[in-house]
């Protein structure tokens, strides 16, 4: 099973990066006007790496035996996660991602958080939830 991040998922993400970033450069901005422009300058060129380089091309495959996720253009990265490692699956949705019918997984191992799967679909977050819980593909 391969599952990649809806495109409304991406663009409420980002939404969410934007915000914090914007905050962050605002309260810097408060005590000094240089430290808050370049807050919101970093925060604008990670926003945009975020959304247009790692997000659309995170990649979530599952078979019987492992979890693994590609993610990077730039920087391509591979974490495989065995499923008898994984112990616990966390879907949450804020307001605004449930209004863009996404939801996010935590995905727990026994050492703690495993990885955070963002943007993911309503279907795809039921169908990986269901498979890491011992349902069969």
């Amino acid at each position: 099973m391969i599952i990649r991040l809806s495109p409304a998922g991406i663009q409420l993400t980002g939404v969410w990066l934007l915000l914090g970033g914007g905050l962050t450069g605002a309260v810097l901005f408060w005590l000094n006007h240089l430290a808050g422009a370049l807050a919101w300058g970093l925060a604008l060129l990670f926003c945009l790496y975020c959304l247009l380089g790692y997000l659309p091309g995170l990649e979530i495959l599952i078979d019987d035996t492992e979890l693994c996720i590609r993610s990077g253009v730039l920087f391509p990265c591979v974490k495989r996660i065995p499923l008898r490692a994984l112990c616990g699956v966390v879907r949450y949705s804020s307001p605004l991602s449930r209004f863009s019918g996404c939801q996010t997984l935590l995905l727990y191992a026994g050492g703690g958080l495993a990885c955070l799967l963002p943007a993911l679909t309503l279907a795809d977050a039921e169908a990986l939830t269901f498979l890491l819980q011992g349902g069969r593909p």
